[in-house]
């Protein structure tokens, strides 16, 4: 939240309904001068030819030249000779509608971005172990975790905030358990119930090691992975359980000490802490991703939870931290990369084209079959001059790509046109630039950016939803009434919500994968169900009437008593359905924030028993 005076940003305070309940990193609070500097780009700059001055020019005439360049490149050479390359601190809204722009527009899938190297491991982790490149764990799993992994992350200094909310649930927990796989003691570490000061390099054989502890000591889940999992080789054949232990032989705990340089009861100690919390969640970033072999470490963190079933439940999940941030809701999350549309759909793929065709009102079959330009391979493309006219968005590529003598050649071919989006003069790309647009941030308005937030949610429900339909309900919230629910010696708000077809979203669940009955005030799972019916019983739930508790989210627990547990699967993601008397929570597991529902004529329960059934 922002104060302003006379026009002007004043004071800047975090927002304490936000998943970051109020507090700001050091980059946050620093954005009062950021902004306020009389060093911004101020008006749009032109140079009018290669290696000239750059001169100020009104926004009219900067927009016109562009959109000039861009249609005489197209028309002239098609169009892949143009292409956006942004940002993970872009907008969500910003970057979807380039992406919109230059794939449905132009016609084009040359759209791509900064976290195309920073997060390409974390990514081709997510695709090649779940099929998807999205974590399924929110923030709110914090709250819920009972381990922490922290690897390739010093989240204390890299992440400030989450960190302090780390710290916080161990301080309010003391048998909250966090082991830190890291080479170096950091402040991170120092918060450890376990660090594990590996050998540089060496933390695929740790958690390989890790793994060889879970299974020697029967601390998996087969009852989980035999249903949910299969096994896979490093290069995409077809394993089994049996190939995978045998894989591991190689891996025993004395084996990996060696390897590691550390004791080797810390090779028994972390798999026995993370197999047998009854919640443990993964969090990693660049120590991990911006290797080699970064793909595999990751593909080793997901290994790990789905061998124990530490994963869709809540607390328990395999969660990548990205390096900016909005790489993921903005970038990743909205398909703006070369080989990929929104909400997890790809490029290659011509009915996921199809569904984007028909949602975005173009001609079916207009898009381009044709995956883009990938960062390296784009600027590559601008050298040779295969393509004319790019923009740059709220990234400096000539200043971090790999290679810069390179970079700075391809960027001075005198037969393309450059425009760059940027906020401060001295970013070196604008030494290539031919047009600079600045950026907002000013008295306009305040940037912002959506990772793992409700906007990015929004854009996730339009795509996968049957285009065209409208969404009702929970989401578009009409104010009919206002109850006065007590609970806790709160007060809290609630408004007509509809029915649960709409909290519960139907259409996207069709199969109950888990159900479960659990003690209310641990956690823990008491007792499994089977469904007789479970067309009944989604029946049943989405028509029941509902009304939203609008301020309830993460910290709402006004509920005591036992609850049951649904996790659904949907399309492309899992919703999980908490069943309480008299009112109902509901989890997306790609948002960070819950939803509760109060049900004014409670919960029948007569009928559920008659649906749910105790398994042996």
């Amino acid at each position: 939240m922002v104060g302003v005076k006379n026009g002007k940003a004043v004071a800047i305070q975090g927002d304490p309904n936000n998943h970051n309940a109020g507090l700001l990193c050091l980059k946050g609070s620093m954005l009062i001068p950021v902004l306020n500097s009389r060093e911004r780009v101020t008006q749009p700059m032109l140079r009018r030819q290669k290696g000239g001055r750059l001169e100020p020019v009104s926004w009219d005439e900067a927009l016109d030249l562009m959109a000039r360049k861009f249609r005489a490149s197209i028309d002239t050479y098609g169009p892949n000779s143009v292409a956006w390359y942004g940002s993970g601190q872009c907008l969500t809204e910003e970057t979807y509608v380039a992406n919109k722009i230059f794939k449905g527009g132009f016609g084009t899938n040359n759209v791509d971005g900064n976290p195309r190297l920073c997060m390409a491991s974390a990514v081709g982790g997510y695709l090649t172990s779940f099929g998807k490149d999205e974590p399924m764990g929110t923030y709110a799993d914090i709250d819920h975790a009972s381990c922490f992994f922290i690897i390739g992350s010093n989240t204390s200094e890299a992440h400030p905030v989450l960190f302090r909310r780390i710290a916080r649930r161990k301080q309010m927990e003391p048998g909250v358990k966090i082991i830190v796989a890291d080479p170096r003691r950091t402040n991170t570490s120092r918060i450890a119930d376990l660090h594990i000061a590996f050998r540089p390099g060496t933390d695929l054989a740790l958690m390989n090691g890790m793994a060889w502890v879970i299974l020697h000591e029967e601390l998996d889940n087969p009852r989980f992975y035999n249903k949910y999992a299969i096994f896979k080789t490093s290069d995409g054949k077809d394993a089994t359980f049996d190939d995978y232990r045998a894989f591991l032989e190689d891996y025993t705990p004395d084996k990996v000490a060696k390897l590691c340089n550390i004791p080797e009861q810390q090779v028994w100690e972390a798999g026995r802490l993370f197999a047998e919390s009854p919640a443990t969640m993964s969090l990693w970033c660049m120590g991990i991703n911006q290797r080699i072999r970064g793909v595999w470490a990751n593909n080793l963190i997901h290994n790990l939870h789905l061998i124990t079933g530490q994963i869709c439940r809540p607390g328990a999940t395999s969660f990548s931290l990205t390096g900016q941030p909005n790489a993921c809701g903005g970038v990743r999350d909205t398909g703006s990369l070369s080989h990929l549309l929104p909400a997890g759909r790809v490029v290659a793929n011509k009915a996921h084209r199809n569904q984007m065709e028909a949602f975005w009102g173009i001609p079916q079959d207009s898009m381009s079959p044709n995956v883009g330009y990938h960062t390296i391979a784009l600027f590559e493309a601008l050298g040779k001059a295969d393509v004319k006219a790019i923009i740059i968005c709220e990234t400096n590529p000539a200043h971090t790509l790999p290679n810069l003598n390179k970079v700075h050649k391809a960027m001075s071919n005198p037969d393309t046109f450059i425009t760059v989006i940027e906020a401060f003069p001295d970013a070196v790309t604008l030494e290539y630039a031919d047009l600079i647009l600045r950026t907002a941030g000013d008295g306009r308005g305040f940037t912002t950016c959506l990772s793992a937030s409700a906007s990015a949610l929004r854009y996730r429900l339009k795509s996968i939803v049957k285009p065209g339909k409208k969404i009702s309900g929970a989401l578009l919230v009409g104010v009919a009434f206002i109850l006065l629910f007590v609970s806790f010696g709160q007060i809290s708000l609630a408004y007509e919500a509809g029915t649960g077809e709409s909290a519960i979203y139907r259409g996207m669940v069709h199969e109950v994968s888990l159900r479960q009955v659990r003690r209310d005030e641990n956690g823990r799972f008491r007792k499994e169900l089977e469904c007789r019916d479970e067309g009944a019983l989604t029946d049943y739930l989405t028509s029941l009437p509902l009304l939203e508790i609008v301020d309830g989210g993460d910290d709402f627990y006004g509920q005591t008593g036992e609850q049951i547990v649904l996790l659904y699967d949907a399309p492309e993601d899992i919703l999980s359905v908490i069943l309480w008397d008299d009112y109902i929570k509901v989890v997306p597991f790609w948002e960070n924030r819950a939803y509760y529902y109060h049900v004014s004529g409670g919960l029948d329960w007569g009928k559920l028993d008659q649906l749910l059934e105790e398994t042996a």
